[in-house]
């Protein structure tokens, strides 16, 4: 199993699913994202979603390359599925036994380990559990991941233990910082240093740093019909030698529920090669009763911008260049806003690769 070049954290979302599998096989190649599993849609004969529904379209999606798995912590995607997954009885028996049970689906599979801290357990409990976990983990995959906090402060420990069962050159460690907002990143280049060059002694088979400084609300730093704004996680990656970029794929680490109907305006980002997103924006006007003009508006001024121009002739063929192309030629694919999420992500995703594999 390669090295990874390049780590995106995803959700098992439509979104993310479709950016994914619109990415060329060569980006596809390249990368080796961290896929947070969710529940699916609920339906009225699947009320509270269903994994494998999600597991089915990763094989579609993904299957035959290499990933790593984790289990998603948000509250609006889990359902009863996921919280037996995260059980820790009998050292997370239930995660090592499902992560067994899907080897044949996914061959190159690199599962990341849980961590669950139970009210009142002990330190020697904790551990004990952690310990039987790491060791039936090690004996079935080639690799395996943590995953942590930066302000997790017991990390070094954790990875002492784990070391009794397992070699460190065997273990990716992610150092997950999560949002860092813009023109922040000498405070978080402080806190980070430190963590760094612990992992460094500790000789881990891989460090990921993965960070995400997609707003919530990109007009937060624009304004209502245009606007600009630095990724800093960009500036914060190039102050650490020999560790491995990851990021949110320009998606805010916490998942915030959509609008529809008339509750969206129609807005079209696009990530620039110089590490800068800009956007366009275009309400409909009273005459209007779909989305497809404000789409076209929209992607006519983003073909315009030479950071545009300048990306586009950088990556070649992309997807979601493809959309934007086709919205300004009067021929938008999709009017959602999940759909314009996809195209974000999946030129991002190939922006990025080209520019860590060249």
């Amino acid at each position: 199993m390669n090295q990874i070049k390049y780590q995106p954290i995803i959700k098992t979302g439509d979104a993310e699913f479709r950016a994914i599998n619109n990415l060329s096989d060569d980006v596809q190649n390249s990368i080796t994202p961290l896929f947070e599993l969710t529940r699916s849609r609920t339906s009225p004969k699947k009320k509270h979603g269903d994994i494998y529904r999600r597991l089915d379209k990763l094989k579609e999606v993904y299957g035959d390359r290499g990933f790593c798995l984790d289990l998603t912590t948000a509250k609006n995607l889990i359902n009863y599925q996921i919280k037996e997954l995260q059980d820790s009885t009998d050292g997370y028996a239930k995660w090592v036994d499902f992560l067994i049970s899907q080897k044949d689906n996914f061959p190159q599979i690199i599962p990341v380990i849980m961590l669950d801290f139970v009210k009142g357990e002990t330190e020697q409990a904790f551990y004990s559990k952690l310990k039987s976990q790491v060791e039936k983990l090690n004996s079935n995959f080639e690799k395996i991941a943590y995953r942590f906090s930066y302000n997790y402060p017991e990390y070094k420990y954790d990875i002492e233990k784990m070391s009794e069962s397992v070699p460190t050159n065997k273990l990716i460690t992610i150092l997950d910082i999560g949002f860092m907002p813009n023109e922040k990143i000498s405070d978080y280049k402080t806190l980070v240093d430190p963590v760094i060059s612990n992992l460094k002694k500790i000789n881990p088979n891989q460090i990921i740093l993965a960070t995400s400084s997609y707003p919530k609300l990109p007009t937060d730093y624009g304004g209502e019909k245009e606007g600009e704004f630095p990724l800093d996680k960009l500036k914060l990656y190039s102050c650490f030698d020999s560790i491995t970029y990851g990021d949110y794929a320009t998606v805010h680490p916490v998942r915030s529920s959509q609008a529809g109907g008339n509750g969206w305006i129609p807005r079209i980002d696009m990530p620039t090669k110089k590490g800068t997103v800009f956007y366009y924006r275009s309400r409909k006007t009273d005459g209007e009763d779909r989305y497809d003009k404000a789409y076209i508006r929209v992607a006519k001024k983003v073909v315009s911008n030479e950071d545009y121009q300048r990306t586009k002739r950088f990556i070649g063929d992309c997807w979601g260049i493809e959309q934007i192309e086709l919205a300004a030629a009067r021929k938008p694919q999709k009017l959602s806003p999940s759909f314009w999420i996809s195209v974000r992500m999946n030129i991002h995703i190939t922006l990025r690769t080209k520019i860590l594999t060249t």
